[in-house]
Formats: structure tokens, sequence, C-alpha cells
């Protein structure tokens, strides 16, 4: 084996360490996040011309989403590492996972994501990602599969620099449980024109059209 693979195998390595402290703190905020909700009442606090209310109108800023209206209460994440180009390089490295888990009493169905890279054309996302269309017919038994939302989705990558994904070996979220578009990677390489990139994550689903943002972005200064 090289020494620039041994350099990425021990890189690697440290992911895991790197994933469960990143779940610990994410898990504690959401622990402050429900204990704070419990002593409101979201119904007497909110406007009542609102159908969507989230916990961090009242909350000091936690993201545990939840909508009153359709009992939907989700808490979607990023935890990821970065490999900063080494010498005589030009691509940053990201490596993570987008996570969502149903806090609410009832399934999250028809999950979609957004991952959106902003501006546009600053990086790359690749993952477990079929390249067809959700209505396409496809018999998989992977543990693990995704497919764009959009047929255009090519146009929707190049213009808005957003990644409209559905997954294929699941069709919910049952209360308590995770979905997790893991180990996908971001390849950013330096430009002249632009020294800030940040990446944004949101669920949405067939009860609510309007997206629920991430508790965290991952973002750059270049």
């Amino acid at each position: 084996m090289s020494k620039r693979n041994n350099q990425l195998e021990n890189k690697r390595k440290k992911i895991m360490a790197n994933y469960e402290s990143e779940i610990k703190r994410l898990y504690k905020l959401l622990q402050q996040s429900q204990k704070i909700w419990t002593n409101v009442d979201p119904i007497k606090e909110a406007n009542p011309n609102q159908l969507l209310f989230r916990s961090n109108e009242y909350n000091n800023g936690s993201s545990l989403n939840i909508d009153v209206e359709k009992n939907i209460s989700i808490l979607p994440y990023f935890h990821f590492v970065t490999f900063l180009p080494e010498q005589g390089e030009e691509e940053t490295l990201v490596l993570g996972n987008f996570s969502i888990k149903n806090e609410g009493n009832s399934p999250l169905k028809q999950p979609i994501i957004c991952i959106r890279i902003s501006p546009p054309k600053a990086a790359h996302l690749s993952g477990k990602i079929l390249m067809m269309h959700r209505n396409d017919q496809v018999i998989t038994d992977a543990e693990e599969e995704w497919t764009h939302v959009y047929r255009d989705w090519k146009k929707r990558i190049q213009h808005h620099g957003e990644y409209w994904l559905q997954p294929l070996h699941c069709n919910e979220i049952n209360p308590n449980e995770t979905l997790t578009f893991s180990n996908f990677e971001i390849r950013i390489r330096k430009k002249n024109n632009i020294s800030n990139i940040n990446i944004d994550g949101y669920v949405f689903s067939e009860a609510s059209s309007e997206g629920f943002p991430a508790l965290n972005n991952i973002s750059f200064r270049l």
C-alpha cells in the first residue's frame, strides 16, 4: 500500500470517532430542546395564521422542527469530517452523513431531502445515488439507495446547486427511527471567484410541503 493510501486509510479511521463525538453533541442539543419545548404551549404562543411552527421560534435557536398542525417533529442534521488539501493539492474533501430522526408520534411518509450548495458550481456532491427518476420502476435489495426526485436534476444542480433526493429502500420514517443519507462526498476545488461556500440541508414529506432546515450546515471560507 502506498504512502498516500496509508494516509487516507488513517484519516478514514478517524471518521467514526468524529461522528460519535458529533452525534453526542447533537443529541445533547436535542434533549435540551425537548426540555424547553415541554414548557411551551405552541398553540397558545404561536401566530394562529401560521400553519408551520418550529420550536426555534421559542427555544433560542435550537432546530428541533415541529409542525403542530400535522403532528410532525423531526431532527435533521449533518455529521461530517473535512480533509483539507495537502501541499500540492487543490481539492477539499468532505465525507459525511445527513440524518433525519423522527421525533413525532406518527410515521413521516415519503421523505425527500434537498442538499443545497451555494454557489451552485462551488462543489460537487456524490453518494449512493442511482441516476434515474423516482417514478421509474426499479427492484433493489440494497440496504441503502437514493434517487433523484426530478427528471431535470442535472439542471437543478447546475443552476441552483440543489440535490433533490428520495430513498428507494424505504418510504417512511417511523417514530424514534432515523433515516440517513450516508457516506456522501463533497469535493470542493478552490476557484478565484469563490471565497465562501455554504451547504444546507432540508427535509420534506408527504404531509408537509414546507422544508424543515437542518440543525447545522457545512460552511467554508476559502
